[in-house]
């Protein structure tokens, strides 16, 4: 028995999950690291006008902020990839386990796990934007 393709409504699933995350990121980019970065940028410029000759210590201070911000909405991207991977996974464990364990699905058997894992799947993502 082929693997089958994916139904129209699964990959319109995918896209809409990346496109609202892609549309979350860039909110998320402009209200709030845009203005981090142009402050510590801002700061790191006035580091640079001092007189000191180390001024490393100054835009690191200038540059942690930014820094920690991005490190966070990286952190919570990933949980959120990861929260969905793992619901992915129980919905194709689901659909496995309508399969028999030691003879050939048939083609029927296919197709109706096919459909559990879709609708799950589908589920998932739209649940997670």
């Amino acid at each position: 028995v082929e693997p089958m393709n994916p139904s129209q409504d699964l990959i319109r699933a995918q896209e809409r999950l990346q496109n609202a995350t892609e549309e979350r990121m860039k909110s998320i980019e402009v209200q709030f690291l845009r203005p981090q970065m142009r402050d510590a940028y801002s700061c790191m410029s006035r580091c640079c006008d001092s007189k000191d000759a180390d001024i490393e210590p100054c835009l690191r201070n200038c540059s942690s902020a930014m820094e920690r911000s991005q490190g966070t909405v990286q952190n919570e991207a990933n949980a959120l990839n990861h929260r969905i991977q793992q619901r992915i996974a129980v919905c194709e464990n689901q659909a496995k386990d309508m399969l028999p364990f030691n003879t050939q699905p048939t083609d029927s058997q296919m197709r109706e796990a096919q459909t559990v894992f879709e609708n799950c799947a589908i589920k998932a993502m739209d649940d997670s934007h």
